[in-house]
């Protein structure tokens, strides 16, 4: 058993792969991601040795690295294979450091994953490499494929973009996925979260786990306890046998918590108690549990005002909060709606068995031009609804009479005192100041600023820009 103060036992708790070894190529430890990837339990892991046990690559790119290493303290090597115990080749991208030790010289050896790329490249080669007697097929394929690439979309991921706002997420997604810190998506409602979830646990190591899903606004209060922790047979009326929580089914995979800014503060006390000690207790039981999970969370609250106002954990905040995916609203992210739309498109086709290649060209503006309240998922459902009634290869009543506008008019109609639609105070504050600064052309201070024209001091409207997600 490792000491947590020893170095190896940090780094069976990385997540990408990890060995030491020494310049002879013998290895001193093999962190548990890599034997498990392997195909090896922790009892038979022992019968890995050997660099060469790995891989046969080794030995001269091993030699090559170790000497460029003199001027290059993290040098990388090609891309390599390691083998498994089934003999299945695992492509890697290797990488070997110095490795911290009070005894002979050792080096530490990370890599990462890459088979699931060349299988997509395989599986690309395959299609075009199909018989002449397949054309019409290939076309189909590769038309579907250019068009993917052209919108930036995440195959198999669900995640369709050609805009740069939502290709920061996307960095910040490649970025963490790596990793087993927790994730705070934050976002509007309809803005994709639970895709991004999805995403991350997708690309992650332990996407071989399970990824199970809580939404903490629809559990009522008194049963989000059991459910969450799991209970014992007669812990209370009704429970006839033994539950397992969510906790407990997300052993080895990942928990996603939506809607985290409406758990009850008494649970957020639990929640934090096992995010910190990886234990939980379930109702009716004297004994902790444990289980190997990552936590990513998402809300469409401002956890952070709540937290001065007392309604949300500050501890558990930033114990959440250690990597933050904002996702950009719809009506920030204009670029997307046309690409969006012919995806949506693509999927309703097959689903209502349609041959509607288009949106005109009238409708089409105002689409781009509507401000999407509710985000990407308002707009998947208004092209629903057009496909339901088309007719032809072209949609043209995309936006209902009641929801159609001018190009150029108020999303607010505050001077009239009336609204377009109801909104909670906050959004209200967002929504007009961003229709000021689009009228000032983000010009916040000086003569005809939105400072000016809101009669507030230009520190005191930035300050609010910041706490409401407002960017010029």
């Amino acid at each position: 058993m490792l000491r947590k103060d020893d170095p190896a036992y940090l780094l069976d708790h990385l997540a990408c792969y990890a060995a030491v070894f020494d310049r002879s190529g013998h290895l001193h430890h093999v962190n548990r991601p890599l034997y498990r990837r392997l195909g090896y339990t922790a009892k038979d892991a022992h019968r890995i040795t050997r660099l060469t046990d790995l891989s046969n690559d080794f030995p001269k790119p091993l030699a090559n690295s170790l000497r460029d290493m003199e001027e290059n303290p993290c040098h990388p090597l090609r891309e390599q294979h390691f083998r498994a115990k089934d003999g299945e080749l695992i492509s890697v991208r290797v990488s070997v450091m110095p490795y911290p030790s009070d005894g002979p010289e050792r080096f530490l050896l990370s890599a990462e994953e890459t088979s699931r790329h060349l299988a997509r490249e395989r599986a690309l080669e395959a299609i075009i490499t199909e018989g002449a007697d397949e054309n019409s097929l290939l076309e189909k394929k590769n038309s579907s494929l250019i068009n993917k690439l052209e919108l930036g979309s995440c195959e198999g991921e669900g995640l369709v973009y050609s805009s740069k706002a939502f290709a920061k997420v996307i960095t910040s997604i490649d970025l963490v996925a790596k990793t087993d810190a927790n994730v705070l998506i934050t976002g509007e409602t309809g803005t994709g979260k639970e895709l991004i979830a999805r995403t991350i646990h997708d690309r992650s190591l332990r996407r071989d786990g399970p990824m199970v899903t809580v939404d903490c606004s629809s559990i009522p209060e008194s049963l989000i306890e059991s459910e969450l922790f799991g209970y014992r047979k007669g812990a209370f009326t009704g429970a006839n046998r033994d539950h397992q929580g969510r906790f407990k089914a997300a052993d080895s995979g990942t928990i996603f918590l939506d809607e985290i800014g409406e758990m009850p503060l008494i649970l957020q006390t639990r929640l934090l108690r096992v995010l910190q000690e990886g234990k939980f207790t379930p109702v009716g039981d004297n004994q902790a549990h444990t289980a190997d999970f990552r936590v990513i969370a998402a809300t469409n609250r401002d956890l952070e005002s709540w937290v001065e106002e007392g309604k949300f954990r500050r501890d558990l905040y930033y114990r959440l909060n250690v990597f933050s995916i904002p996702c950009p609203p719809l009506r920030d992210r204009k670029g997307d709606v046309e690409c969006l739309t012919n995806h949506f498109m693509m999927h309703f086709n097959k689903k209502y068995g349609k041959d509607i290649n288009k949106v005109g060209d009238g409708p089409m503006e105002r689409l781009i031009q509507y401000p999407f309240p509710g985000n990407v998922r308002e707009l998947e459902n208004l092209i629903e609804r057009a496909f339901i009634v088309a007719e032809g290869k072209t949609l043209q009543n995309v936006l209902p009479p009641d929801l159609d506008f001018v190009k150029g008019s108020p999303v607010l109609d505050v001077f009239n005192g009336q609204l377009t639609e109801f909104l909670s105070f906050e959004d209200y504050q967002r929504r007009y100041i961003e229709l000021v600064l689009a009228s000032t052309e983000g010009r916040v201070s000086g003569p005809d600023g939105a400072a000016e024209i809101l009669k507030l001091n230009p520190q005191t409207l930035f300050s609010k820009m910041k706490k409401l997600g407002i960017k010029r």
